[in-house]
């Protein structure tokens, strides 16, 4: 078979790969979707959730699965239990231990230290230097929990303005790094336009203009 034969189905190979990709990438959004339909219907201990990647589940979706099971009626102990219980990995594994702990007796800080929180970021309550990307992202949604609920659990306030509170900084965080991206992708795709186009304003315009000039 000749190579301009094989052209249609190399395109139809890139085709088929471009199709399954998509397909993939719509079935995790899909999960995570039904994951928070799920709490917000009260059933939100759906298994539907036990298929999502707990590594690959971000910082704001934990807070806000956190703030459905509160908002249902469960403690704090019991909802950082139950939400880690549907998120598999180290990031489920951090919530189920900080729960653990606390009904143990141990205090706030200390409990999610043993749960395998950094230390530093436990006792400061900054998750600015945690990514959330990767297994990362356990540490950030725990040390975001961590800061968010303790006025709660040591002195009984309610915690649903606050989760709400945090879930909408995240938000704004997150618009704010895909604007300051999208600005930066323009600059990078405007720049070598320009640089292409130059030449050819070159000897177009200016070219004639002072060929006119020198006659």
């Amino acid at each position: 078979m000749t190579l301009p034969m094989m052209w249609p189905l190399i395109a139809a190979l890139c085709v088929a790969l471009a199709v399954a990709l998509a397909i993939r990438g719509a079935d995790g959004a899909d999960a995570r979707l039904e994951c928070l339909r799920a709490a917000d219907r009260g059933g939100w201990r759906s298994d539907r959730c036990d298929g999502i990647d707990g590594d690959a589940v971000s910082a704001g979706l934990t807070i806000a699965l956190v703030l459905a099971a509160v908002r249902q009626g469960s403690s704090i102990s019991v909802a950082l239990r139950e939400v880690g219980d549907v998120l598999p990995g180290r990031q489920g594994a951090v919530l189920r231990r900080a729960s653990e702990s606390l009904h143990r007796g141990c205090g706030w800080r200390q409990a999610w230290i043993a749960a395998g929180l950094d230390a530093d970021a436990a006792t400061a309550g900054d998750a600015s230097g945690i990514n959330d990307d990767g297994g990362i992202s356990g540490q950030r949604a725990a040390c975001i929990l961590c800061d968010a609920l303790e006025d709660s659990w040591i002195r009984g306030a309610s915690p649903v303005d606050r989760l709400e509170m945090t879930i909408d900084k995240l938000d704004a965080d997150a618009r704010h790094e895909l604007e300051t991206a999208a600005e930066r992708l323009t600059v990078r795709l405007l720049v070598p336009t320009g640089l292409c186009m130059l030449p050819a304003f070159v000897l177009i315009g200016v070219v004639p203009t002072l060929a006119a000039f020198m006659q």
